[in-house]
């Protein structure tokens, strides 16, 4: 089981979700396949931050996570292969 309090559960900012694609050498179409996205510029509006609007496209948190699972950058869990 998963201690639930060791989520961060957070919206990440447009910087913080380049950043961990970045960190999980993903290109921005191979996020979007891994996310169910249609290409790489439906990913990267996922990226930038849009003056005077609330960006709707962001992460949810529990996509976040998984970003930062795969990104190996996770603070609280990492992925394992099982055996």
């Amino acid at each position: 089981m998963i201690d639930k309090s060791k989520l961060l559960m957070v919206s990440p900012t447009p910087a913080e979700v380049k950043i961990a694609r970045e960190t999980a050498k993903l290109t921005t179409a191979e996020a979007a396949s891994l996310f169910g996205l249609h290409d790489g510029s439906s990913w990267r509006r996922k990226e930038i931050l849009q003056e005077r609007s609330s960006n709707k496209r962001l992460l949810k948190p529990a996509e976040y996570e998984m970003l930062l699972l795969i990104a190996g950058i996770h603070p609280n869990f990492e992925l394992m292969v099982r055996k």
